[in-house]
């Protein structure tokens, strides 16, 4: 693995897990408060996250060759991360009146996975680079200090500028996201072809996607051909989108609301219009 590769997915990793340690804070605020308590389950969550990714990475690119488990870890951790949302949403109203042991137990329940295994790519990447014997500590030491710099760019942007332009819930979408594609590019295949669907920007990979003459082809998802099939399973209890579901509003709110939406104000995700009746947000 090219050197600057193996930096970028070190500092990229490091930067997602404590990233997900701010907005975890905002994200819990709405069920325990925002207290030392929930700060204290927060950091003592990612903390423990992050032990036992080192640790079980390292063991399992002793056993297993890295250049196979870097991308589905990298993979798997942006999905994790993704899920924080919804999973800090579906549990948070049973947490309200639990106390302290709710507090950890919501903290634990979101983030603790999402840390572990992003955690583990460090170890991963470091096995990959130890070339010489002679140079172990130059190299251990590099990707430590890449790790623990890109853990701090990713305190200090989410903390005094994501969560302020983007807010809590979108932040974790664009954190997230890039991880699954650089997934996609460290596990393909020269000359092999990514299809990247849905919408929304992404960062530059041509780098990455040059030395392995890869081909990225990208377009809308194809609503038509899957509404009738979803509709279908929604009806029948075999799908529940309402997780998604932030904001209920009359026809008459559809303007501001879309307002919301385009800005990424008040953790607006996806809005229902109710035509019957004036719904409050």
């Amino acid at each position: 693995m090219p050197a600057f590769l193996a930096a970028g997915l070190v500092f990229l990793c490091s930067a997602a897990v404590l990233m997900l340690e701010i907005l975890a804070g905002r994200l819990l605020a709405p069920y325990v408060g925002i207290s030392l308590e929930t700060y204290t389950s927060v950091i003592g969550t990612v903390l423990a996250g992050i032990a036992v990714g080192a640790w079980g990475g390292g063991k399992l690119a002793d056993r297993i060759n890295p250049r196979r488990l870097l991308g589905p870890t990298v993979a798997l951790g942006g999905v994790l991360a993704l899920f924080t949302v919804p999973v800090v949403r579906g549990l948070g109203d049973q947490s309200t009146s639990g106390g302290r042991g709710a507090t950890v137990f919501l903290a634990f329940t979101g983030f603790f996975l999402p840390a572990v295994v992003l955690s583990a790519v460090t170890p991963m990447v470091v096995k990959l680079q130890l070339r010489d014997l002679h140079r172990t500590g130059g190299t251990v030491g590099r990707l430590s200090g890449i790790s623990t710099f890109g853990a701090l760019v990713g305190t200090f942007i989410t903390g005094f500028l994501l969560v302020a332009t983007t807010g809590s819930a979108q932040t974790v979408w664009n954190v997230t996201a890039p991880n699954g594609i650089q997934a996609a590019i460290n596990a393909a295949s020269p000359g092999d072809v990514i299809v990247l669907t849905g919408s929304g920007g992404s960062p530059d990979y041509e780098p990455f996607t040059l030395n392995k003459g890869l081909t990225i082809r990208t377009g809308q998802t194809h609503v038509n051909r899957w509404t009738d099939d979803l509709l279908r399973r929604i009806e029948e209890g075999q799908i529940d989108p309402s997780f998604v579901v932030t904001h209920h509003v009359g026809l008459e709110d559809g303007p501001e609301m879309y307002k919301t939406f385009r800005d990424k104000e008040d953790g607006c995700i996806k809005v229902v219009l109710r035509p019957d009746q004036r719904v409050a947000s």
